[in-house]
């Protein structure tokens, strides 16, 4: 794993945990997760391809 997917991780755990904190709005914390998911997604796509 490269360092900066590591660190995009790191960000993206940080966010859902301020997320979860306060949870007034579900739509947004599932539209969150989707964009995670994606992001997630792509990040590894790209550390496959450079294997």
């Amino acid at each position: 794993m490269n360092f900066s997917a590591f660190m995009v991780m790191v960000v993206l755990f940080d966010y859902l945990k301020k997320m979860r904190k306060r949870k007034k709005r579900k739509k947004k914390v599932k539209m969150m997760k989707m964009l995670i998911m994606m992001t997630t997604v792509a990040v590894v796509g790209k550390i496959k391809r450079r294997i």
